[in-house]
């Protein structure tokens, strides 16, 4: 059986993630600790926590990423010399947090 949100709870989840995409906003970072942090207070697995956290700064970050390449704001050789350690590290980190027990 689905476990079903009520209102409440669902508020309390909308509210956290404002209040850390504030934060990362103002910052630029921190939404990821913010969120995945709150998530596993609440009992989430680390990969479901995970998962639902980069799909919504899948979001955002490309609509960032959108707007600086729009804007003309992107060194594309320093991109190009980052991208792979960038997504070597991400297929990694991908991996080795599918291979973590699970908590009880």
């Amino acid at each position: 059986m689905v476990p079903v949100l009520d209102f409440e709870e669902l508020s309390i989840y909308i509210v956290l993630g404002f209040v850390a995409q504030l934060i990362d906003g103002a910052l630029g970072m921190a939404y990821g600790l913010i969120s995945t942090s709150a998530l596993l207070a609440t009992g989430a697995s680390p990969a479901i926590a995970s998962g639902s956290v980069h799909a919504a700064e899948m979001v955002t970050t490309g609509l960032a990423a959108g707007s600086h390449v729009w804007n003309k704001n992107v060194a594309w050789r320093l991109f190009r010399r980052l991208a792979p350690a960038g997504i070597i590290g991400g297929v990694i980190g991908a991996y080795l947090l599918t291979r973590l027990p699970e908590l009880p």
